[in-house]
């Protein structure tokens, strides 16, 4: 398995902090980074009958994304599914109207998602390049004549 900028141990730790707001329990639902897993960035699977947890898949994208919020994001949208499919037994599967709520009461929502699945999609997209650029002093030509204290407007 490739290396990637986030681990498996990374996003444990964002299901640990989920759990101790839901109350429930994912620690025994392994996590697995898939190379595969290309049309998504991640997903969650459960026994259709039981609703019992199988695994949580995290494609190289989302584990190579340089901005940790998105992975945060992208986390939380299938600890969401985890929720609503395994320990609610909700029959609501995929994203219903529950499935939105609880996406929203754990700090995420389906926009966030599709502005990190666009983003994903256009290679070398760096987002600061559509913001304003900073105005400098006129002595300023390089980010080396900046100094610690001085201030941008």
């Amino acid at each position: 398995m490739a290396k990637t900028k986030w681990s498996v141990q990374d996003v444990r730790n964002i299901f640990n902090e989920l759990d101790k707001i839901t109350g429930a329990d994912s620690s025994k639902v392994e996590i697995k980074i898939n190379g595969r897993l290309k049309r998504a960035l991640a997903r969650y699977t459960c026994y259709t009958y039981s609703r019992r947890p199988v695994n949580f898949d995290f494609g190289t994208d989302i584990m190579n994304v340089p901005d940790f919020q998105a992975l945060k994001d992208t986390a939380i949208h299938e600890y969401a599914h985890f929720i609503v499919n395994s320990v609610r037994k909700s029959d609501n599967l995929g994203h219903s109207a529950e499935f939105r709520q609880v996406c929203k009461d754990l700090g995420t929502d389906n926009y966030t998602l599709e502005d990190v699945m666009i983003s994903l999609k256009k290679p070398n997209l760096d987002p600061r390049d559509e913001m304003p650029q900073p105005i400098l002093k006129s002595d300023v030509l390089d980010i080396k004549d900046l100094k610690i204290g001085d201030k941008l407007q």
